[in-house]
């Protein structure tokens, strides 16, 4: 039975302000906080693909997040 994943443009919907507060919590410039925020959904478009096989979808986006805080 396959599971139905959301598109790009709802993972955005659903989990940017959770996403954008998980940032912001952890860094404590807003212009920064936006900038990494843009810089995760920018990883999700690029690799959108990926997200038909992942079972948790915000657990990963919150993953890609930590990576790209600690990246900048």
């Amino acid at each position: 039975m396959k599971t139905s994943h959301p598109d790009i443009e709802q993972i955005w919907v659903d989990l940017h302000e959770d996403l954008h507060c998980f940032i912001c919590s952890r860094v404590n410039h807003d212009k920064i906080c936006d900038d990494i925020v843009q810089d995760v959904f920018l990883k999700i478009a690029a690799n959108g693909d990926v997200f038909h096989k992942v079972e948790n979808i915000k657990s990963y986006v919150i993953r890609i997040a930590s990576n790209t805080i600690v990246d900048h």
